[in-house]
């Protein structure tokens, strides 16, 4: 039955060749890029072992399987609407008793791309710390419970969570965490920059930190070959069965999840309040009318999609915290008093793609609205649907970055900058979601899934219609600031006048032509947004 598993797993990354062009390269391409990353995580093992120590390298290496262990605990929660494998449930009608599935999908676990990059990952690193070489006997069978401990996590979590995250509270649980893997990157930033400003050792920090995670079972696993190397045998059976030990522990953990995920009801079928939120009311009240009541849709549907909640989340997180690293990394901020161009510009993209959201449902549209005037009605109206929450984060931004650095005369050309960026972003995202519409993933089971397969080409050339729209719109206001800071400061203020007409008058021409394209275009837009139909 085990080998029944493998080659169905086999069997499913032979059928991704089948998929046309697309598949195939999107395979090739993680492929390649999952190579890389384990050949350069080798190199920086070895690097540590004959440029500085087998002492080092040990350290470094349980540093990673630290990490390697917690990237496998969350995958479930990134991957599972992706990668539908995932699911225990596909298997609840099988005649097959627990022990049979585990032992099978354990196996079925360790196939495919990822595994196999990160059994290179551990190979290498087997290689890296042992000090001498006969200890390879020992530090080889280590990296092979490390593996077993990944993937036995992984499977756990996965049966664990499998109801949760059919659900809409899970897949919120998944946009929470998609954001803070965005921000681990920054967040060690400004850790090793404060050490360094600290004038702390990055050694010193490494070879503490390794000390203080030695006895989880990573830790405890990498040390084996140092520990064996040096006499200390007590310390090698114990290492040795840390590691087991987990591995069994997880192993009844993911039977015992996986029992009760074949027999829980399916939260994703309980029933949903209907409760009409606050933002989407204010828009059609503000906006009666086919404006009012397709911004108020997209305002509902923002708050309940998780591609929507997810893509909303990232833009507003990246757009305040990345160019406040700096600041607390003590460097100056991008873009100064002007460092909330960035949220302007993210917040302004989520008016991109408007037609892909609903799919082979957008025909219901085309068949509503009689002609242009109702077609621009449509497109403004999701604009309308970005502008409301934008415009008070543009504004706190435009405030908030001047005041933070002292410069608060720079607010009024700031609101007048990210203004005519925040204007433009939404005019280029209207004209691109016409003139390059592309499908999206209508399961909505994942929050990751940003286009349909083999057209992430169009939502490329979608950002980049977008980006060169607000570039044009911003460069008036651009000039205008450049000639206040270098030549007439009374030219701030004009700063503020132009860039804000340069943004409504840029939203203004953007629903117009956008609008007079959709009602040309609509059949075509429908033929392609269909497609994410079948993803």
């Amino acid at each position: 039955m085990v080998a029944l598993f493998v080659r169905l797993k086999l069997s499913l990354l032979r059928n991704r060749f089948r998929q046309g062009p697309a598949a195939i390269g999107q395979l090739i391409g993680s492929s390649i890029t999952v190579a890389f990353l384990a050949a350069m995580i080798v190199l920086v093992l070895f690097a540590a072992r004959f440029a500085g120590s087998p002492a080092v390298a040990t350290d470094v290496l349980s540093i990673l399987q630290i990490f390697q262990l917690l990237g496998w605990a969350v995958s479930p929660l990134l991957a599972f609407g992706v990668d539908e494998t995932l699911d225990p449930r596909r298997f609840a009608l099988l005649p097959l008793t627990h022990g049979t599935l585990v032992r099978g999908l354990f196996a079925a676990a360790l196939i495919g791309v990822f595994p196999i990059g990160n059994a290179i990952v551990l190979a290498g690193g087997a290689v890296a710390v042992a000090n001498p070489w006969w200890t390879l006997v020992l530090s080889v069978p280590a990296a092979a419970i490390q593996l077993l401990m990944c993937v036995g996590l992984s499977r756990a979590m996965a049966a664990t969570m499998a109801g949760l995250l059919r659900s809409r509270r899970g897949r919120d649980l998944a946009v929470v965490l998609g954001i803070l893997v965005v921000l681990l990157p920054q967040g060690l930033n400004i850790l090793v920059s404060g050490a360094a400003g600290g004038r702390v050792d990055p050694v010193n920090l490494l070879t503490g930190a390794a000390n203080s995670l030695r006895w989880l079972p990573p830790g405890a696993l990498a040390h084996v070959a140092s520990d064996a190397g040096a006499g200390r045998w007590g310390l090698v059976a114990l290492d040795l069965l840390v590691g087991l030990v987990a591995v069994v522990l997880l192993a009844l953990w993911w039977r015992s999840a996986l029992a009760r995920s074949l027999v829980r009801p399916d939260a994703s079928t309980t029933v949903r309040s209907n409760r009409r939120g606050a933002l989407s009311g204010l828009a059609e009240r503000l906006v009666p009318g086919p404006v009012g009541l397709i911004a108020g849709r997209d305002l509902r549907l923002a708050g309940r999609d998780p591609i929507r909640r997810m893509s909303w989340a990232t833009s507003v997180v990246i757009g305040i915290v990345v160019p406040l690293v700096p600041l607390f990394s003590g460097h100056s901020s991008i873009g100064g008093p002007y460092s909330g161009w960035m949220i302007a510009l993210l917040v302004g993209f989520q008016a991109t793609n408007q037609f892909g959201f609903d799919g082979s449902g957008l025909w219901q549209h085309l068949v509503i609205f009689g002609g242009r005037a109702h077609a621009r009605a449509e497109v403004l109206g999701h604009a309308v649907a970005v502008l409301l929450p934008g415009i008070p984060l543009v504004l706190a931004a435009s405030v908030a970055y001047p005041l933070i650095l002292g410069q608060p005369g720079q607010i009024p050309a700031a609101i007048g900058l990210l203004g005519a960026i925040f204007g433009g972003a939404i005019a280029g995202a209207c004209v691109s979601s016409v003139w390059a519409p592309y499908g999206m993933p209508q399961s909505r089971s994942s929050a990751f899934a940003s286009s349909a397969p083999g057209q992430g080409g169009r939502a490329f050339l979608t950002l980049l219609i977008s980006l060169s729209i607000a570039v044009v719109t911003a460069l008036p206001a651009g000039i205008l600031l450049a000639l206040g800071l270098t030549v007439l400061p009374a030219l701030l203020w004009a700063v503020l006048v132009v860039g804000v007409l340069c943004g409504i008058g840029a939203i203004a021409l953007g629903v117009r032509v956008a609008g007079d394209a959709y009602a040309v275009r609509g059949p075509a837009i429908l033929a392609i947004v269909a497609s994410g139909d079948r993803s």
